[in-house]
This record gives structure tokens, sequence and C-alpha cells, in this order.
């Protein structure tokens, strides 16, 4: 079986039409909406040239039709995911944070591993501009909560009470890039100038909070000198700037007090190095 996403297309609207309108999809998308062709091609016809007005501002949106051996056999859809209101704000969530929302249109094929793969291959296009995805699903969609668990989504607290279940899903680079910064502030890391080395850019450049700035050299020398530093992280947040370069902001805590830290990291699927380091006292 081979799962595959071809980009909508105007020929794929007669196969939304009826699967918007099958009971197993419309009991979770658009319920209250009786849909028509007309309605159809004025609501996807931007969807085919990747966007969405919103507010009079075309917005980005990814649409893909899933297909199992080239038959088309359900619908996704990604963007990007505060640029489109919801009925509870996504207070308190990432900025650099993606969406999306995906069914199976074909019932013969909903209780096989298609939306899984298919969203395998989907999140891989999202993380290329994003570090991380938000889904909310209903929480009597229990399939789908499973669903969304298995790809790696993991629930998380709403900021006010909401009638969805909030989940948050890490890029593996967002994931790499954490453990990469939480590795720099490991005693054992910062002992040995080896272990240094291999995180740290040739041309790294540091602003420390105290206002002196250090090269890689200097870290070198220095770190293994420190005496041992008790650190506390909050507020990740990964950011890619672009396909080589992503930018790493977090709280750093510490007994005599706590700093806004950013890290620029630069690398490819093989090796991310740390290139510059800002360390702001609050």
């Amino acid at each position: 079986m081979k799962i595959s996403l071809a980009p909508l297309d105007t020929t794929h609207f007669p196969l939304l039409l009826k699967w918007l309108e099958t009971p197993h999809v419309k009991k979770f998308w658009d319920p209250h909406v009786t849909w028509t062709p007309s309605l159809i091609h004025a609501k996807y016809s931007d969807y085919v040239k990747g966007y969405k007005i919103e507010g009079g501002i075309a917005k980005r949106m990814r649409a893909f039709v899933i297909c199992v051996d080239d038959v088309p056999v359900g619908y996704v859809q990604g963007y990007d995911a505060h640029d489109f209101p919801r009925s509870n704000p996504l207070m308190g969530l990432k900025n650099n944070l993606s969406a999306f929302d995906v069914f199976i249109g074909e019932s013969d094929f909903l209780k096989r591993t298609v939306a899984s793969k298919a969203l395998e291959l989907f999140f891989k296009i999202l993380d290329e501009d994003y570090a991380y995805t938000f889904a909310d699903p209903d929480p009597k969609n229990r399939a789908a909560i499973r669903l969304y668990q298995k790809a790696g989504f993991k629930e998380i607290a709403p900021h006010t009470d909401v009638d969805t279940v909030w989940m948050l899903r890490k890029s593996p680079l967002a994931e790499h890039l954490e453990q990469q910064e939480l590795s720099l502030l490991d005693v054992k890391v910062r002992a040995s100038p080896a272990l240094l080395e291999q995180l740290i850019d040739d041309s790294f450049r540091e602003f420390g909070s105290s206002g002196v700035m250090y090269t890689k050299q200097d870290l070198l020398a220095l770190l293994p000198l420190e005496k041992d530093r008790k650190f506390t992280v909050d507020a990740f947040e990964v950011q890619k700037i672009s396909k080589d370069v992503a930018l790493m902001t977090y709280v750093l805590m510490e007994e005599n007090g706590s700093s806004l830290r950013s890290s620029l990291w630069k690398g490819d699927e093989n090796k991310w190095r740390m290139i510059f380091h800002q360390g702001t006292t609050i």
C-alpha cells in the first residue's frame, strides 16, 4: 500500500463534496454546513492556489489529497496557527506554530494506517517552516486524539477553559536543538573541550549578560575552569530562520538571577553547531 499526497486540484472538488457530506466526516468537520458544488468551489478554489483570504490578506494554505496507490481517499490541510482566529484564542502558545486538519473520506480506509502514514508525510512538509504543530481535536473524537498521540503530540494545558483538547508536537529539529542547548548547560559537557568542540562552531561569538564578548576559543579555555553552576531553563522556543539556520530563545535561571537567552544554530540534517549566543539580565 503506497501512501502519497497530491496537491489539491479543482478535479478533486466532486470528491470533497462527497466526503464532506459523509456522516463520519460531517460529525466533526463543518457539521452545520450543507455543502454544494458552488460552496466547495467558493471555499477551496483559493486553496488550490496555495492561500486563503483572511481579513483581506492572502494567508498561506497547504492543501493535499491523501492517496492510496494513487487513488484519492482523504484530505489534509496545513497553515500558520496564528493566521486564522479560533473561538478560543491561542494564547500562551509558540509563535512558530503550524496547525492542520485531516480526514479520511473513504470509509473503507478508516481503520487502516492511512491517516497515520499520511500525517507522517505531511509533517515533513510543515517542518520545513515550522518548529511546532498544534492540534485541538474534539474531546469526543478519541480516534483523532489517539492518531495525534501516535504522531508525537502531547496534551498541553489550555490558557483558558476550552471545549477542545489542546495538543502540541515538536518537530525533530526543535527536539534536537533543545537537547543541544541543554547539553551546553550540562556540567560534564562544559568541563570537556572535546565535547564543546562538537557543539560550537569555529565562527562562534557570544555577547554575555555582563557585556563581554567571547569567541569559541575563549569558551574552550574558560568553561572547563568554572565552578559548578546549577541551571534551570524555561520557555524554550525554536524558530527556523532559513533552511540551515535556527533561532533558539529561552529563560535561564540561576541562584544569583535570571536572564533571557538567545542562540543561533547553523547546520543540516547531520550536524548543528551554535554560531551565536547572547544573554540579557532580567
